[in-house]
């Protein structure tokens, strides 16, 4: 969250405005060995203090997330049967999507897990705390299918790359329109 955070402060004062929106392009943001639960309670805690609902949220995305996790999952079994190739050590396993996070390609080393995602657009305040943590999901399911019977990374790595990062500008689409509405 205290990314999040810093990205909105740098939007707020370095945006472009673009139609609705004050708008940051090609930014990121890196996560390093985070851990689900703590994140998910700052999430918690964050959508508490502005009033957002959480769980009304999350159940909207968890579909494509579920997805995309699926897409994962599936290229392992894919890149086995065809390629006769293990998860660590490939650079073949991607997803790709139509919406908003387009891209999850996963880097699985011994040592090493690095998942490089790409989010074409994002609304920041209330749609990116809950990607990172449908992406930490993903990442952690990666984690226990790749290095099922191995001794799992020291470290994982989650760098998020966003196409335009974006914060509607107040009065021109209220925090309750944003909230109920998929915004990929």
């Amino acid at each position: 969250m205290e990314q999040v955070e810093k990205l909105k402060k740098r939007i707020m004062d370095f945006g472009v405005k673009v139609g609705d929106v004050i708008e940051a392009t090609n930014t990121s943001i890196h996560l390093n060995s985070v851990n689900y639960e703590e994140e998910e309670k700052e999430v918690i805690n964050y959508f508490d203090e502005e009033e957002m609902d959480f769980e009304k949220k999350l159940k909207e995305e968890a579909p494509h997330y579920g997805y995309l996790k699926y897409g994962l999952l599936s290229k392992i079994n894919y890149n086995k049967f065809y390629h006769g190739e293990d998860p660590v050590g490939s650079r073949k396993l991607y997803v790709h999507s139509e919406d908003c996070i387009s891209t999850i390609h996963i880097l699985a080393r011994k040592t090493l897990l690095i998942a490089n995602v790409y989010i074409r657009s994002s609304e920041v305040k209330c749609l990116l705390p809950i990607d990172c943590l449908g992406i930490i999901n993903i990442v952690d399911t990666m984690e226990s299918s790749i290095y099922n019977f191995m001794e799992m990374p020291f470290c994982t790595d989650i760098i998020i790359f966003i196409g335009s990062a974006h914060l509607y500008i107040k009065g021109e689409r209220t925090k309750d329109a944003a909230l109920h509405t998929r915004l990929h």
